[in-house]
């Protein structure tokens, strides 16, 4: 029975991501950061690895609903910082310890989302480069520029870190407390 439970629940977790993804197509990316909170609602109350197996199939979806290469990769950025802050809810990490833990898995993904499909989402860093070069009245201002924006795309993974944490954590802990039986 709890199987079966668990089977269910994860197809309403894989299609609740899947509508989430979908309206973020339609809005350009509003709803991108929002794409892992499922997968931490439903790794509040399951296991790591049935995560991991929702995680999974939600990236199959992905890859079968959109079959656009940026719209995969955002599944498999930000459903794996949802897996990561499973991953430390589950291993009763210290508050700052789940943080540092899932920034740092998710710089490699800002790295390639920004600098090869930065296109995509709307990024031109050469651009970017150019106007704070052009507005900061510094005599090396290029190597003032580049640092200013790469410490802009190095904070961005944090906030967004943040947001994805504070909205699984109210999402969770609303469900449980109106309703303390939801999946049990």
């Amino acid at each position: 029975m709890k199987q079966t439970k668990s089977l269910t629940v994860g197809a309403m977790t894989i299609a609740l991501t899947m509508m989430i993804m979908m309206l973020d197509r339609i809005t350009t990316g509003f709803f991108m950061t929002f794409l892992g909170i499922p997968l931490v609602v439903y790794g509040s109350y399951y296991d790591l690895k049935n995560s991991v197996i929702v995680y999974v199939a939600c990236i199959v979806m992905t890859f079968i609903l959109t079959a656009y290469l940026p719209t995969i990769l955002l599944m498999i950025g930000y459903g794996g910082m949802g897996l990561a802050t499973v991953y430390t809810y589950k291993k009763n990490m210290k508050k700052w310890q789940s943080y540092f833990f899932t920034y740092l898995l998710s710089l490699p993904f800002y790295f390639v989302m920004i600098y090869y499909f930065g296109q995509f989402f709307g990024v031109d860093i050469q651009a970017s480069i150019d106007l704070v070069a052009n507005i900061i009245p510094v005599e090396s201002n290029e190597l003032v520029a580049n640092l200013f924006v790469w410490l802009n795309i190095m904070i961005l993974p944090a906030l967004e870190v943040w947001l994805i944490r504070i909205s699984a954590y109210l999402v969770t802990n609303l469900l449980k407390q109106r309703y303390p039986n939801l999946l049990q």
